[in-house]
């Protein structure tokens, strides 16, 4: 069996306990949306052709969507559309065009009434993907986390244009994800295909076979209980510091814009509930692969004092290089006074004592105006009571050393699916593991790491031997990035200059042909936050946090879309090694650290900057042409440093329950 920690009811965001457990980020009273889920199948008299399987698509396709049903998580309403199942006649007549029937009503999973449905209908007619979708659509209702699985074998046979249909629903606020899956199809139907899933902000995916089409749609099952929306309460950054919200521990949504005509501001108010207690404010926003990809206005975080002495400042590029979209992410924050310090400088005094803080998240001026939605965490940590005497942070942190490691892969790998989010990540304990993804795709893993231990996470590549890879030309270059995430979710790859593991056929075997992808956490310790350099780039000191660790398995598109919606097998695998130790005592309060840390503090050792993050700012420069384009900071470093990279992946972060706002992946 899977060594799987299964996702639970999250608990209030409430504090780092004494024993140094991270509480989840969400709020245990917020009801989570229903899951809806609509199964479109393709019942059109093409359906009718044999599968290489040597069935035919349509038995191959029931035996597919049987066997999925699994998937589904319990707790969801599932419902069955077929077309082109009941009207046999000379083509694309008004009654063909309009063969769609709902087969099984939406309502709890019925695996046994859904296996009954799945065998009742033959194929038939037409292909009205149009209408199928939009009836979907109309069966969904307006309520809930609503989801189309469309399984075809062919393109659209009437009108309209599916994908300008969907576009319509979407553009008309029907908030929904549609992810499509092409059966044995050709460069038509794979392209509009792929178009109906982009504009429903889903997923395509192509299965030539009943083997593939059936690891498909499980896949496709499991992911429907994953949220793909970034959830809080709505607020309304104000442009100056004086209309200010105050944000309370908490998740929250609003939107971040940049205009062509300068640079613009948004401000928020912050309270310390607790004397001494580290406050952090995270802001994550996606930004999605776009043909103009350059000078999409870059970011400033900032949070200070009321009175403008500045605490912790990040910012951030917005070029997309790859076109395969742009993670916007940044933590600030104001840390409790290092006790070791023999004179804490007034900054570091200030920003550790003041009741509240003010945070100013900028957007610089762009080519083209883009408005992004974004969640903002605010996070409040008790004081460690022992910090003096806990163990010394480490004096160094591994930097593009993956020649040195070794992979800890041992044994078959486990097949998992992983999140799509942060918030969701699929738990996993230590181990080899096997995920599978479509070019442009990446999932996240999360594994606890705990005070006093350090970590690995490998990417062992591609299986070899999956078939698809056989065809590639040795001039393709498969690229793998993995990447990790502290538990404050800042990017702390060991591998600041390798993007991704690289693979190429060479003399028709599929090689790395560069530096192995491996990254290494150092040891957790709580003194990491004043001790030690940051890591990436200078960005994240967040290995001063035990609790979550993020892992992302992502795999690049290659030339000419080709292997375009393929499921391709990628290994990688997770060590955890070291004994729990130095487990920090907080100080009791009646206000206890939030959910997700984050931690970005100073990397100097210098006493006298243990929390003046941000006292002299390094060079930063133009957006344009540029290839940094994430979690770059401006903190006291210094100077010459280079820039974070982003790692192309195209993730829409989110976390579940602290509010009644829901934003959708597909905006």
């Amino acid at each position: 069996m899977p060594r799987l920690r299964h996702l639970t009811a999250a608990t209030p965001a409430l504090a780092i306990a004494a024993a140094g457990a991270l509480p989840s980020v969400a709020d245990e009273t917020a009801l989570p949306e229903q899951t809806k889920v609509v199964l479109v199948l393709d019942a059109s008299a093409s359906m009718n052709e044999p599968d290489p399987s040597g069935v035919t698509k349509l038995e191959a396709a029931k035996t597919a969507l049987i066997g999925a049903l699994g998937s589904l998580p319990e707790d969801a309403d599932v419902g069955l559309r077929v077309y082109g199942a009941t009207v046999d006649g000379p083509g694309r007549t008004p009654a063909e065009c309009a063969d769609s029937q709902l087969v099984h009503p939406i309502e709890p999973l019925d695996e046994q009434g859904l296996t009954t449905a799945i065998r009742s209908f033959n194929a038939v007619g037409e292909t009205p993907i149009a209408f199928a979708l939009q009836e979907a659509a109309t069966d969904l209702g307006t309520e809930g986390k609503r989801h189309i699985i469309l399984v075809s074998d062919g393109e659209e046979r009437c009108v309209p244009d599916p994908c300008v249909a969907v576009q319509d629903i979407i553009d008309a606020g029907i908030g929904l994800q549609i992810d499509t899956v092409g059966f044995g199809v050709g460069g038509v139907a794979r392209e509009q295909l792929t178009c109906i899933a982009e504009a429903g902000g889903g997923t395509y995916y192509d299965a030539a076979d009943a083997g593939t089409l059936t690891t498909t749609l499980s896949t496709l099952s499991t992911r429907t209980a994953r949220p793909f929306t970034i959830q809080g309460t709505p607020v309304e950054g104000s442009p100056t510091p004086e209309g200010a919200p105050l944000l309370e521990v908490g998740q929250y949504v609003d939107v971040a814009a940049s205009s062509t005509q300068g640079m613009t501001t948004k401000y928020y108010r912050v309270p310390r509930t607790q004397p001494g207690s580290t406050i952090r404010v995270s802001m994550v926003g996606r930004m999605p692969a776009a043909p103009d990809g350059m000078n999409r206005g870059r970011w400033d975080w900032r949070l200070s004092t009321p009175d403008g002495l500045e605490c912790s400042s990040r910012w951030a590029l917005a070029s997309d290089t790859q076109r395969q979209g742009v993670i916007a992410a940044g933590t600030v924050m104001a840390v409790q006074l290092d006790p070791r310090a023999q004179q804490p400088d007034a900054r570091a005094q200030a920003c550790a004592e003041a009741d509240e803080l003010v945070y100013e998240v900028k957007r610089g001026n762009a080519r083209t105006a883009v408005t992004t939605d974004v969640e903002i965490r605010v996070m409040e940590e008790a004081p460690a009571a022992d910090a003096e005497s806990l163990p010394d942070g480490v004096a160094s942190v591994p930097r593009d050393n993956s020649d040195q490691l070794t992979s800890p892969a041992s044994g078959a790998p486990v097949s998992v699916v992983g999140g799509a989010s942060f918030n969701d990540a699929l738990a996993i304990e230590p181990g080899t593991y096997v995920t599978d993804l479509v070019p442009g795709e990446v999932v996240l893993f999360k594994t606890r790491v705990d005070w006093g231990q350090e970590a690995i996470f490998a990417i062992d590549g591609p299986d070899p031997a999956f078939a698809p890879l056989q065809g590639l030309h040795s001039l393709d270059w498969l690229n793998v990035p993995g990447n990790v995430y502290a538990p404050d979710f800042s990017q702390m790859d060991s591998q600041e200059l390798l993007r991704a593991g690289m693979y190429r056929m060479v003399n028709g075997r599929l090689e790395l042909t560069s530096r192995p992808d491996i990254n290494q956490v150092p040891q957790v310790n709580f003194r990491n936050r004043w001790d030690s350099p940051r890591m990436y780039f200078r960005n994240s000191n967040g290995f001063s946090m035990a609790g979550d660790y993020y892992f992302a398995v992502g795999l690049g598109e290659l030339r000419d879309g080709e292997l375009r919606g393929v499921p391709v097998p990628i290994r990688f695998s997770i060590a955890v090694t070291g004994d729990v130790q130095g487990v920090p005592e907080y100080a009791e309060a009646d206000v206890e650290p939030s959910p997700s840390p984050a931690a970005e503090p100073t990397p100097n050792p210098e006493p006298t900057q243990e929390t003046t993050e941000s006292a002299t700012a390094t060079e930063t420069p133009s957006e344009a042409g540029d290839d940094a384009t994430e979690g770059s900071t401006t903190d006291a470093e210094p100077s010459g440093s280079a820039l974070p990279l982003v790692g192309g992946a195209l993730l829409a972060v989110g976390a579940v329950g602290a509010g009644v706002y829901a934003v959708l992946r597909r905006r």
